[in-house]
C-alpha cells in the first residue's frame, strides 16, 4: 500500500522535473539561440 503510494509520488515528481527542465530549456533558448546552437554542436561532435 505504502510503496505503490510512493511509486505514484515518484512518478509525479519525475514528470514535474522533466516538464521544469523542458520549459527551462525552452526559455533558453528563445533568450540565447547562439547558446543553444553552440551546445548541439559540441554534442553533437566529440
Amino acid at each position: 500500500m505504502f510503496a505503490k503510494l510512493l511509486k505514484e509520488v515518484f512518478k509525479i515528481i519525475t514528470f514535474s522535473a522533466i516538464l521544469c527542465i523542458l520549459v527551462i530549456q525552452m526559455a533558453i533558448a528563445k533568450e540565447k539561440p547562439i547558446v543553444r546552437h553552440n551546445f548541439k554542436a559540441q554534442v553533437v561532435s566529440p
